[in-house]
């Protein structure tokens, strides 16, 4: 049986990208701000990695936004 993880949409990194730049965040200032390591941001806004709400929470947290899960 294979099972099939949920992973991070790539409308939903774009997403994050573009809230980041407007904000003038380098990755490394998001990784900060959310309390996640740099190449979990990285993974995020790359698409594709592992789905985790957690971070997604920190992420939308650290950037003051809503970000669409889809």
């Amino acid at each position: 049986e294979v099972i099939k993880l949920k992973t991070v949409s790539n409308e939903m990194a774009q997403f994050i990208i573009k809230a980041r730049v407007e904000k003038n965040l380098k990755q490394s200032d998001l990784a900060k701000k959310s309390c996640l390591d740099i190449k979990t941001i990285s993974e995020v806004e790359r698409g594709g990695g592992i789905y985790n709400a957690g971070d997604i929470n920190k992420i939308a947290k650290a950037l003051g936004v809503n970000i669409p899960r889809k």
